[in-house]
């Protein structure tokens, strides 16, 4: 088996004994437990005088192992400290600033949008009074045409009766003239 270079030499007994069991099957990659070796445990060509190999990166020291190492069950069960408390506050601040900073946003569009909305109101009024003006206009136009259109009836109604009676009387004239001229003559 190969041995990575800076972890120390055990037996297999003790390496087994080591690891913390796992929650999964990806958690034995950055969870094992190892500790640093202790006198039964070296070898004898390492002497006492010498310190112990540093531990990998990453690695645990078996005195902060069993403090840092509970299991899932034990920490939901464990009451929560005011410390712990704390740390949620800030994310529910942030949300809370952040659903403020929405609604003065969502504030600002709807006064964008009604302010939208009232001008659009006052163009289509404007377009509705332009459309009524427009067709009185016509109206107007049509009406004043009309009248026109009376007037020069009434002046050849007018004339014509003129003419008529000028006719008539034309004829009158002549009938008695006619008349005159018979009884005249018949004498």
């Amino acid at each position: 088996m190969a041995e990575e270079p800076w972890a120390p030499q055990r037996s297999p007994e003790t390496r087994t004994a080591e690891l913390a069991p796992t929650l999964s099957r990806f958690a034995h990659l950055g969870a094992r437990v190892q500790t640093q070796p202790d006198a039964s445990d070296r070898s004898p060509d390492r002497s006492p005088d010498r310190s112990p190999e540093p531990l990998a990166p990453g690695r645990i020291s078996g005195a902060n192992a069993q403090e840092k190492k509970v299991s899932f069950w034990r920490r939901m069960a464990l009451p929560r400290s005011p410390a712990s408390d704390a740390l949620p506050a800030s994310p529910i601040q942030e949300l809370l600033e952040r659903m403020h900073t929405l609604q003065v946003q969502w504030e600002t569009q709807q006064g964008r949008t009604d302010e939208r909305l009232a001008r659009s109101e006052d163009a289509l009024r404007q377009i509705l009074d332009r459309d009524r003006e427009a067709s009185l206009d016509a109206l107007r136009q049509r009406l004043a045409g009309l009248e026109v259109d009376q007037t020069e009836a009434e002046e050849a109604l007018r004339r014509a009766t003129l003419g008529l009676k000028l006719l008539a009387g034309l004829l009158l004239l002549t009938a008695a003239s006619g008349i005159g001229a018979l009884l005249l003559l018949a004498r």
